[in-house]
C-alpha cells in the first residue's frame, strides 16, 4: 500500500491521483510529484476513508464556473483538493473579470449612445459572450478532469 505525498492518505496500487485529496500519485514510491496544470483528475476513484469525496470535488470545480457561482464558491473555500481548488479559483477570477467587463461596457456603451453611436456599444457586448464561453470552455474540461487554465484569461490572476 503507497501513501500520498500530498496527504498521506493510504493510496491502492495502480491508483493515479489520491481519492483523498486528488493529487497525482508517483508510480514509483520513491518518486514525489503533485498534479501538474493538462493532468487529468480521475474523479471515478473510490474514496478510501478520506475526508473529502473526490466525485464531489468533480462536481464543486464544474459548478463553480456558473457565473458568480465561483466567486461565492472561492470565498466559502469549499474546495478541498488541489483539482478543486484549481477549478474555483480560475473560475472566481473568471467572475471578476466578468463583473468588471461588464461594469466597464456598460458605461462605454452609455457614453457611445449619449454620443449618438450606439452601434459600437453592441459591438462591445461581444466581449460578454466571449467570457460566457471562456466559462463554459472550463466546465467542459472540470467534467473532463483536465486542469489546464483557461485560454485568453487564464493567466490573470486576480485571486491568488
Amino acid at each position: 500500500m503507497k501513501f500520498c505525498t500530498n496527504c498521506g492518505a493510504q493510496v491502492p496500487e495502480g491508483t493515479a491521483f489520491c481519492p483523498n485529496c486528488g493529487a497525482a500519485v508517483a508510480q514509483d514510491a520513491n518518486q514525489q510529484t503533485v498534479q501538474q496544470p493538462g493532468q487529468q483528475f480521475n474523479g471515478q476513484q473510490p474514496n478510501v476513508g478520506g475526508a473529502n469525496d473526490t466525485q464531489t470535488e468533480k462536481v464543486v470545480a464544474i459548478v463553480s464556473y456558473l457565473s458568480i457561482i465561483g466567486l461565492i464558491l472561492y470565498l466559502a473555500k469549499t474546495a478541498k483538493t488541489p483539482f478543486g481548488q484549481f477549478h474555483v479559483k480560475q473560475a472566481a477570477n473568471l467572475s471578476i473579470i466578468e463583473i468588471i467587463a461588464s461594469v466597464g461596457i456598460g458605461i462605454i456603451k452609455g457614453i457611445l449612445s449619449y454620443a449618438g453611436i450606439p452601434f459600437l456599444g453592441t459591438i462591445l457586448g461581444l466581449v460578454n459572450t466571449a467570457i460566457y464561453v471562456l466559462g463554459l470552455v472550463g466546465l467542459i474540461w472540470a467534467a473532463q478532469g483536465k486542469q489546464d487554465k483557461l485560454p485568453i484569461v487564464g493567466g490573470i490572476e486576480i485571486l491568488k
